[in-house]
């Protein structure tokens, strides 16, 4: 992506901004919905990889400028603003072991016993 303005590197005196985020924001959407800003203002982003109650921990204590979490109340001094919603889907790919597949004997030990998934 070219803007005209050069890309900021660590030896330049560009403003940094110290964001916690989660790992699963950072991985599938973080870059693109903020790499033209930080082209476009020379920004450089100081991410820490925290779970998201971690993350909003670290910006009361002031160890970070933002946060990237779900709470809908904004702590004192700060403001929140709701970027959107992240769906998760369970998803699994069949047991193996040494080329056979393991699901039978799997859904066997399983067969009988109760289990729960839930989102945490």
């Amino acid at each position: 992506m070219t803007c005209g303005a050069p890309s900021p590197t660590l030896d330049d005196q560009a403003p940094r901004l110290r964001i916690a985020i989660n790992a699963d924001s950072l991985v599938t959407w973080w870059a693109e919905a903020v790499a033209t800003i930080c082209q476009q203002e020379g920004l450089l982003l100081d991410l820490v990889i925290e779970d998201q109650d971690v993350g909003l921990k670290r910006l009361r204590d002031g160890d970070v400028a933002a946060c990237l979490c779900a709470a809908s109340q904004p702590i004192a001094g700060a403001r929140c603003v709701a970027l959107g919603e992240m769906h998760y889907h369970p998803l699994a790919s069949p047991l193996t072991w040494r080329g056979t597949s393991l699901m039978g004997p799997a859904m066997r030990l399983l067969k009988g016993t109760r289990h729960c998934l839930r989102p945490s």
